[in-house]
């Protein structure tokens, strides 16, 4: 006899339902977390790539325009103004916060750097808020000698490359509770207000969203003191991406926009064609006087404005060969009115050796000479007392010292004039030579003279040719503007004469 089974249907209990909606629950919730980690993750990334791309172009920019863009205005709307993105002027115009006097910051001016727009904004949909030193934001005038009572990209490069540079931005971070400096130095930078966009523009939007209640993010969306705050680990509200860049970052990343950093030449002993010494990059200057032993005696020291605005002396140029060294004791008489008074010692080939006037010695006279103790010896022209400052120095070349700014103005000159119009000049180039005032003399040899031609502005004109650093006097009733009451100088600096006013009256040129 066959047995019969009913099919029998069971249903899961209440419990083991309960059981399977807990672990569909935590699957869901679990993959919505990564959903949303990976999210964020990729906006963060997509910030962090956009920054690097907006640097790049500044790199571009620079080298382009020598000189950092200004900020573009925060205020303006995407797909709505024209102008979003286009640098403003870093001053007065809607949009741009001045924190300080030289600390600006606004939004990305990707229409001015030809970037898409899209990369004025973070992967949240905000706007990149990008800070700058406005001195930064200034070209210099390549075309003329540097200008260092002036702020622009160039002389403020400079500054920021020297061994002390004046502060900038600063970033901070905020690793427990505490503020710590990371750099005083940033030139320029970028901040996104991360996930939570606490006080961040809206790319579509001419207005900030809610300041954050995090000090550290309410700092970075105001710039507060000129602070950014690069990260807060200690902080759980604090999401902000920043990007800054200092002057040694920047000539780092972009080494061939070194031409742009010129030298600050603060030894009154070289000169150039401006007669300050300040050059550009890889520009020389030179010597004021001959300083080479025969052969090489119409060669001068120089030196080389090399990397980061530091001068490269070149001992070289004038030839400077040998090992012997120059052995000096102190108050050792030099010659030339000059002394030396430092502790007795060898010095090296090549050295610079600073010197000290003799008694009687410490005067730079123009229109005679000193050759002996006489205190009261003076020519009809002023003269400097250089006792304490403008010390004289020489150089050591092969075991013979050499004065490169001795005490006296014109060596062993004899028939000293005191009559104005006859007084006297000194010719560097031709040792023990005097000449006078406004002759012609055409033996001079120097390296680089004046030859005839117009001296100061069309109203005067000298025979010549005359030798480097000489002193020219001439006698008119107008130089430019001036309406002298007496004669005025002119000096020959490298081929160029340079109108002094020291002797005129009136206003200069």
């Amino acid at each position: 006899m066959k047995k019969k089974f009913a099919n029998i249907q069971k249903a899961y209990s209440l419990i083991e339902l309960s059981i399977v909606l807990v672990i569909i629950s935590t699957l869901v919730a679990g993959a919505l977390t990564i959903s949303v980690d990976n999210l964020k993750n990729d906006q963060t990334r997509l910030t962090k790539e956009r920054m690097d791309k907006v640097y790049k172009i500044l790199g571009n920019y620079i080298r382009v325009n020598e000189s950092l863009p200004c900020p573009a205005p925060l205020t303006k709307v995407k797909s709505v103004d024209s102008d979003y993105g286009t640098s403003g002027n870093c001053t007065t115009i809607s949009g741009v916060t001045a924190i300080a006097t030289n600390y600006i910051l606004g939004a990305v001016p990707t229409l001015t750097l030809g970037l898409p727009s899209e990369y004025a904004e973070d992967g949240f949909g905000n706007k990149i808020v990008y800070f700058v030193d406005k001195r930064f934001t200034t070209a210099a005038n390549l075309n003329a000698a540097p200008d260092f009572t002036a702020t622009n990209f160039s002389t403020m490069a400079n500054n920021q490359l020297s061994a002390t540079p004046s502060d900038l931005w600063l970033i901070q971070s905020n690793p427990g509770g505490s503020r710590q400096d990371v750099t005083r130095n940033a030139v320029l930078g970028m901040v996104s207000a991360g996930q939570n966009k606490l006080g961040a523009y809206n790319a579509r939007s001419a207005s900030a969203n809610a300041t954050s209640s995090d000090a550290d993010e309410a700092t970075n969306s105001n710039g507060v003191a000129s602070t950014m705050i690069s990260s807060s680990p200690a902080s759980n509200s604090f999401d902000d991406l920043v990007f800054y860049k200092t002057m040694k970052d920047i000539i780092a990343d972009y080494p061939d926009i070194m031409y742009l950093v010129p030298c600050d030449n603060t030894n009154t002993q070289y000169i150039n064609g401006s007669n300050t010494g300040d050059t550009w990059y890889d520009g020389i200057v030179y010597s004021k006087k001959n300083v080479c032993p025969s052969p090489n005696q119409d060669l001068r020291f120089s030196k080389k404005c090399g990397t980061n605005g530091n001068f490269m002396i070149q001992n070289e140029s004038c030839s400077v060969v040998g090992v012997n060294t120059c052995s000096l004791t102190n108050n050792q008489d030099v010659g030339n009115g000059a002394k030396y008074t430092g502790t007795t010692q060898a010095y090296s080939n090549g050295s610079i050796v600073p010197l000290s006037c003799r008694t009687n010695f410490g005067r730079q006279i123009i229109g005679g000479s000193r050759t002996s103790d006489d205190a009261t010896q003076t020519c009809s022209s002023t003269t400097t007392d250089r006792s304490t400052t403008n010390l004289p120095q020489a150089v050591c070349s092969n075991g013979t010292l050499y004065t490169i700014n001795d005490c006296t103005a014109c060596r062993s000159c004899s028939g000293i004039a005191t009559n104005p119009n006859n007084l006297t000049k000194l010719s560097w180039g031709k040792t023990n030579t005097c000449l006078s005032y406004g002759s012609c003399d055409t033996s001079v040899t120097c390296p680089t003279n004046c030859v005839s031609g117009t001296v100061a502005s069309g109203s005067q004109t000298a025979c010549g040719p005359y030798s480097d650093n000489c002193k020219v006097k001439i006698f008119t009733t107008t130089i430019c503007s001036y309406s002298l009451t007496a004669s005025c100088t002119v000096t020959c600096l490298d081929g160029v004469f340079n109108f002094t006013s020291s002797s005129c009256t009136g206003s200069g040129c």
